[in-house]
């Protein structure tokens, strides 16, 4: 007879069958007597099962799968919900407190983690010590290895490779055990998002056309007078400046109706979901966006809206024009003496030139005041402007006659074609006083010159021009004489009255939405009346702390 060499095959402790055995004689066995409430009575069945997992075996077992059931069911709560996020509360002292959460997160995940090792090993030790106590017992080689599994060890056997393999994979998941229950656990920023539904003055709307060709006071009062309200005429050169200012690249910011626009308007009116009440003037606009129910409340919130906005086309160059040129530019001027005297004596005595420019061009509205201008200027720095609509090519040409010191601008031709725009605005921070708004143009299409929002563009654009000219300077003059002192060229001077030009033209569309819009104007029943209104979408974003459904 002939011995295996190989220990593998060998039976541990297994029992002998022969009756000569003298069980007195036998050494105690320490594992099998542990296990002999499941060897003395051996049972068959399901109790039989059930009997033998009695005791420590339940209790692995049952914190097992509360581990399990307490991981996954959070997974698959998360992954229907997308999102759970934290009280207020609490997120805020989560947000504010960044390396406590962290600890807290870390050594949740370290008892877990370790809790989940400890019942593994305690469940492959009763195994052993089971194994050991059936008759057929335990070969010498699963019996090493499995203690190596117990205590996590590695286990390095070429012809017990698959061993090898287990071990291996053993000790990656228990080592990552600690970093995936602090990726679970750990709360971080959580974005929730809610539709958002709302209308806005569509200047599109055939209702306006309508009114228009009636000749309503209301739509005519909002076309010819908004950009010479109180209210507006401070943005008329600033909107102008701020386009300017973020050309060249600085910074820049336009406030209107109590919000702050990042550079321009874009031609829209707020979208808000309370009424604006305007101090000092009898002016109301009403919300325009439907509140959310059961809105959340976050640390921050922004929300997106598409809108309609309004714009042009603008494109200036270097042209010499004169009374027979076409179009034609035609210059008047008087002088007269000022002399101003308080009581008996004369306090100064000063010399006002009375100037004016015109042009032969046909106009579509005589109201709209735009081929000519009148404005005072000492010392002949002046900038004056006039408009003329061109009907085959679809645009405006706006002519510059400019003296003194902004001799620069004198003869200098932009053409301007109104149109139409989609775009997405966005409002940020607007739980707090620091919030603006920002919008980007996707989409156009031209509008026609004689349109509403057409002619209150450029009745904007020369009740712009004409207020920043003052007695004695023009502060639109005056910005640009500075960028040309600084070097700028000639074609970045043209660049730099296109865009000033362009945000001047934006805020038009936006205050003349907004005079629109003015519920207290009683001329404005008639259009109220039409509601000349379309329909507006986007989205509402409230950031808070809390789980998020990896993607």
């Amino acid at each position: 007879m002939s011995l295996d060499p190989g220990y593998n095959s060998i039976p541990l402790l297994q029992r002998s069958t022969t009756s000569s055995e003298d069980p007195l004689s036998a050494p105690p066995n320490p594992i099998e007597s542990e296990a002999r409430e499941s060897t003395v009575r051996p049972r068959s069945g399901v109790i039989g099962f059930i009997s033998r997992l009695w005791g420590w075996p339940i209790i692995i077992i049952s914190c097992q799968l509360w581990l399990q059931t307490l991981t996954w069911g959070f997974v698959a709560v998360l992954s229907s919900r997308g999102v759970i996020f934290l009280p207020h509360t609490s997120a805020v002292w989560v947000a504010n407190h960044p390396r406590p959460v962290t600890l807290i997160s870390t050594l949740m995940s370290t008892v877990f983690a370790a809790g989940s090792s400890h019942l593994f090993s305690v469940g492959l030790r009763r195994a052993i010590a089971f194994s050991l106590t059936q008759p057929t017992g335990m070969t010498l080689g699963a019996l090493s290895s499995t203690i190596s599994l117990a205590s996590r060890g590695f286990i390095f056997r070429r012809r017990q490779w698959k061993w090898s393999l287990v071990s291996i994979a053993l000790l990656l998941l228990t080592g990552i055990q600690t970093s995936g229950w602090t990726t679970l656990i750990h709360p971080v920023p959580v974005v929730l998002e809610e539709p958002l539904h709302g209308t806005e003055l569509d200047l599109a709307s055939s209702a306006l056309g309508t009114l228009q060709e009636t000749g309503d006071p209301g739509l005519k009062y909002c076309i010819h007078a908004t950009s010479q309200l109180p209210l507006f005429t401070v943005g008329d050169t600033d909107s102008g400046h701020a386009t300017i200012k973020a050309d060249i690249g600085m910074p820049a910011s336009f406030d209107f109706l109590d919000q702050t626009f990042n550079v321009s308007t874009g031609g829209i009116l707020p979208a808000t979901f309370d009424d604006v009440v305007l101090f000092g003037e009898p002016t109301k606009i009403l919300a325009t966006l439907q509140d959310i129910p059961d809105l959340t409340i976050g640390l921050s919130s922004n929300y997106s809206v598409t809108q309609q906005g309004f714009s042009a086309d603008v494109s200036c160059r270097a042209q010499t024009l004169s009374n027979s040129t076409r179009p034609s530019l035609i210059i008047s001027s008087h002088s007269e003496d000022w002399n101003y005297t308080f009581g008996t004596q004369l306090n100064f005595s000063r010399t006002i030139t009375w100037l004016g420019v015109a042009s032969n061009c046909s106009i579509p509205d005589p109201e709209s005041r735009v081929n000519t201008q009148w404005t005072i200027a000492a010392g002949l720095d002046y900038v004056l402007m006039v408009a003329c609509p061109e009907l085959t090519t679809k645009n405006y040409t706006l002519m510059f006659a400019a003296s003194g010191k902004y001799e620069f601008m004198n003869a200098t031709v932009c053409t301007l074609a109104p149109k139409l725009t989609t775009v997405t605005a966005y409002y940020s921070n607007v739980n707090s006083s620091s919030r603006t708004i920002s919008t980007t143009t996707h989409a156009s299409q031209p509008m026609a010159l004689d349109s509403p929002a057409a002619l209150s563009a450029i009745s904007t654009v020369s009740t712009a021009v004409f207020l920043a000219q003052g007695a004695e300077r023009s502060v639109l003059g005056d910005e640009l004489y500075s960028l040309k002192v600084k070097g700028n060229s000639t074609e970045d001077m043209l660049r730099n009255i296109e865009e000033y030009i362009r945000g001047v033209t934006e805020y038009s569309g936006s205050i003349f939405r907004a005079c629109l819009s003015n519920v207290t104007n009683p001329n404005l029943a008639e259009v109220m009346a039409a509601n000349p209104t379309s329909q507006i979408n986007g989205t509402y974003s409230t950031y808070t702390m809390g789980w998020e459904r990896l993607p």
